[in-house]
Formats: C-alpha cells, sequence, structure tokens
C-alpha cells in the first residue's frame, strides 16, 4: 500500500514538472512567435505609410531631375502630393532588400525600398531582423507642357532658366500681313519653343526686345494649365518725340494729297515721294487718283485737324516699325456752307531705306 502511494506520488511530481516545462516552453514559443510577428517588415512599411502621410518623412526620394527641374524641386512636390492621402502598400519583392509598392486608391505613385539590420536567428530556423526604409523612388510622370511662339528678338525662361535653340522647333514663320513691307526688308518672324515632361506646374516669364517684360494682354493664350500654349504679339513702346512728329506729319500730308491740299499734288505725285519707297504701290494708287477722279474734290478752305493721336508703335527691328495715327480732318464747304468730317484712323508700316524712314504699307483700322 505504501509503495503505491509513493508511486503516484512521484508520478504527480512528473507530471507537475512536465506540464511546467510544457507551460515554460509555449510561453517562450509564444513570444518567440510575437517578436517574430512583430519582426515582419509589413509593420515597418505600415508606419512608414503614416509617415508620407503625415509629412514626417525625412529619408531620401530618388527621382531624376531634368533642365528646368531639379531632383529638390520635384521630390519637394512629391512630399507635398502626398500629404493627407490614405496610402496603401503591396509587396513586390522581399528578403533582406524589401521593395513595396505605395499606392494612391489604385494609382501606383512610388517604390519603397526597406532594408533588414540587427538580423539575429531564434530557434534554429528563424532569423528576425529590424527594418529600415532606405530610399522612396516617386513614379513621376511629366504632364505639363509649354508651347511658345515669340517673336524674333524676343526671350522667355521656364523656372527661371531662359530658352534656347534647344527648344527651338521647326522653322521661324514670317508675321502675316507684311507683304509689302517684305518688298523692302527682311520682316519679322516668329520663333517656336518647346518644353515637354515637365513634372511640376511650371512658372513662365516672357521679354521684349528690349528685356522688358511682356504685359499680360500682350500673351494669346494663358501661362498656367497642363499644356501651356501662348503666342506672343510684338509690345508696343514709348515713340521717340521725332518720330512721332514725323509720322503726324506724313499721316497729314498723304490725306492732303487727296484733297489736293498737299502743294503740288495737282502736278504731279512728287510731293509725296519722300514719305515713299521708289515704286511703291501707295505712290502708283495716289498717280492714279490724282489724273482720275481728284477733279471731282469739292470746293473747299485749307482743312484743319482734330483729335489726333498716334498710339501703338511697335518697333519689329532696326529698321521696320509701325504706328497708328487717329485723326479727324475738318473740311468747310465753300459751295454749301457746310463742314465734313473725315475720320481718318490707320497704321502705317515704315521701313529704313538709305538711312531714311518710309513707309511701306498702310492699313485702315475703319
Amino acid at each position: 500500500m505504501k509503495n503505491k502511494i509513493k508511486f503516484w506520488m512521484i508520478w504527480l511530481v512528473y507530471v507537475s514538472v512536465l506540464a511546467l516545462i510544457i507551460a515554460l516552453l509555449w510561453t517562450k514559443v509564444w513570444n518567440i512567435m510575437k517578436e517574430y510577428e512583430a519582426a515582419q517588415p509589413g509593420y515597418k512599411v505600415d508606419e512608414f505609410m503614416l509617415q508620407l502621410s503625415e509629412g514626417s518623412y525625412t529619408g531620401p526620394i530618388v527621382v531624376q531631375g531634368n533642365k528646368f527641374e531639379s531632383s529638390d524641386v520635384i521630390a519637394e512636390g512629391f512630399r507635398n502630393a502626398i500629404k493627407g492621402k490614405q496610402l496603401t502598400w503591396k509587396a513586390e519583392s522581399s528578403g533582406t532588400q524589401a521593395v513595396y509598392g505605395i499606392y494612391d486608391g489604385e494609382t501606383k505613385i512610388a517604390r519603397a525600398a526597406f532594408e533588414a539590420y540587427n538580423q539575429k536567428r531564434i530557434m534554429v530556423i528563424l532569423t528576425i531582423s529590424e527594418w529600415k526604409a532606405v530610399s522612396v523612388e516617386p513614379i513621376v510622370k511629366g504632364h505639363y507642357s509649354v508651347h511658345l511662339e515669340l517673336p524674333e528678338g524676343y526671350g522667355a525662361s521656364v523656372n527661371g532658366l531662359a530658352l534656347t535653340e534647344e527648344e527651338l522647333t521647326g522653322e521661324p514663320v514670317a508675321m502675316e500681313g507684311m507683304e509689302y513691307v517684305a518688298e523692302y526688308v527682311n520682316v519679322p518672324r516668329f520663333y517656336t519653343y518647346e518644353v515637354k515632361g515637365l513634372i511640376e506646374q511650371p512658372k513662365i516669364e516672357i521679354w521684349d526686345t528690349m528685356g522688358e517684360d511682356v504685359p499680360a494682354e500682350k500673351i494669346e493664350g494663358s501661362l498656367t494649365g497642363e499644356t501651356i500654349t501662348a503666342k506672343v504679339g510684338f509690345a508696343p513702346q514709348e515713340m521717340p518725340e521725332d518720330l512721332e512728329q514725323f509720322a503726324i506729319q506724313a499721316a497729314k500730308d498723304y490725306s492732303n494729297f487727296f484733297s489736293r491740299d498737299l502743294p503740288g499734288s495737282g502736278a504731279s505725285t512728287a510731293c509725296l515721294q519722300k514719305y515713299f519707297p521708289e515704286n511703291s504701290y501707295y505712290i502708283e494708287l495716289a498717280e492714279r487718283y490724282r489724273t482720275g477722279d481728284m477733279w471731282m474734290y469739292s470746293d473747299h478752305r485749307t482743312p484743319t485737324f482734330t483729335d489726333l493721336s498716334v498710339s501703338e508703335y511697335t518697333e519689329y527691328s532696326e529698321d521696320c516699325f509701325s504706328c497708328r495715327v487717329i485723326f479727324d480732318k475738318n473740311i468747310y464747304l465753300n459751295r454749301t456752307g457746310e463742314t465734313r468730317i473725315e475720320h481718318n484712323d490707320q497704321t502705317y508700316f515704315y521701313v529704313s531705306l538709305n538711312g531714311k524712314w518710309v513707309i511701306a504699307d498702310i492699313k485702315s483700322n475703319v
């Protein structure tokens, strides 16, 4: 009987010790498994996604810059773009150098590389590591493009960098409506510049031949948006006083020729010739009028000019400019006693020939 009791007591102690050992081993294994689970890179990636969204990630962002955008500017744009976003990830490769795709909704926007360190082996077959993000590579696409048509001698910059021949595309195009001018001098030409594949909204600046900023009203199109398309006309400038007075006198004399108020107009066109090139179309036109219809012009007193203005002086080159001359010509008719008002509004195109300014073309604005 005593031996039986002793046996059960030994058995109970054995079972208790065995149970304790199993419990300790189970606890140890459980803790190891928890440690192993916690060491999986996915948790670190979740933390990393939160850092990106909060803007607290300060590690490297690997991105290739271009001529007009530095890698730092593009990286900063990426940081700002993902702030506040609900980012998700998908594993793309594993191992000690793991790569994860970063998504904004269904759109993949970057790849992140993680590296394992402080590796240690547990339970012979398992290895646990700490993880750190070593780089982020945004998937950037250049959505912005620039297409500028500029007059000859004008310049422009994209993000502070002047456009050069590298950005020129196609051949220069001569300015429209300058056919008569082209008979005497090289007409102004327009050059086309293109920049494609920009990642951020670019800042565009345009200046004229004098280095002055071109006013917005002279820019056709828009300098913002994904596709920037703009054409710039020649900007008006301040007209030299002597040139203004010359243009006024030329316009008055041209008008007075047709009303026979310019001395010598009844005899020939010689009185007008100083304002025009040799063999000018406008001299031919004046001669046809002089020999055909001038005699029909009503008898009148010497006309007076009122509301006279010169504006829109535009210099296209050293040897070509235009200006707009407006005035009312008041003509007192001797036969009826009435005063007839002739409104004149023309743009005169001047060219320099042999050191003299002459009229190459006249366009009516009314």
